[in-house]
């Protein structure tokens, strides 16, 4: 699957992470988006690039002026809702196990937690883990929804970090 900027899941994506990023701010958090840093040919992901590899980075850098010397990264996704694991019997998040493994790695080379987290659109949940804190529920090999496989945690592993606001639907009559 090619990753489209203009496509629905790209927008509704942006637009999790332009909700998330608000809520940061107004924390008095400072944020550094690296979702919007594209490589030399204008495509690609953020790298932190290396002599011996390059890994993909979270979307944000922040940085708490109360705290001063450590930043911490925060991955941002956006899902209308959990998905729900048969054979766990149990509702989830994931994201792609290549990047879980990249945010893992940069956690452990740079010393500075990776946060994923997770905005449940229409109940406007925002829930998080720390990437190198929590082991993952269960992973999938790759398929049509996880082209790269897929790294999943319980939604009760997920801290409820905040209750930002709900989305509301019309029906349309």
């Amino acid at each position: 699957m090619t990753f489209v900027p203009t496509s629905p899941t790209a927008r509704f994506g942006t637009y999790g992470e332009a909700r998330v990023e608000d809520w940061l701010k107004q924390r008095d958090l400072f944020v550094t988006r690296l979702c919007n840093i594209r490589n030399v040919d204008g495509i690609g992901a953020p790298m932190l690039m290396g002599a011996r590899c390059n890994l993909i980075l979270p979307d944000f850098q922040i940085i708490d002026p109360r705290k001063l010397g450590q930043p911490f990264y925060v991955e941002v996704k956006t899902k209308t809702a959990p998905g729900w694991y048969a054979k766990g019997y149990c509702y989830t998040h994931g994201v792609d196990t290549a990047n879980w493994r990249h945010y893992k790695r940069i956690s452990l080379t740079t010393g500075l937690p990776v946060w994923l987290l997770i905005l449940e659109d229409m109940s406007g949940e925002l829930l998080g883990l720390q990437i190198h804190r929590c082991t993952p529920d269960h992973h999938c090999e790759p398929n049509e929804a996880f082209p790269k496989g897929g790294t999943f945690w319980r939604r009760s592993q997920l801290l409820l970090i905040a209750q930002l606001e709900r989305r509301q639907h019309k029906l349309d009559v």
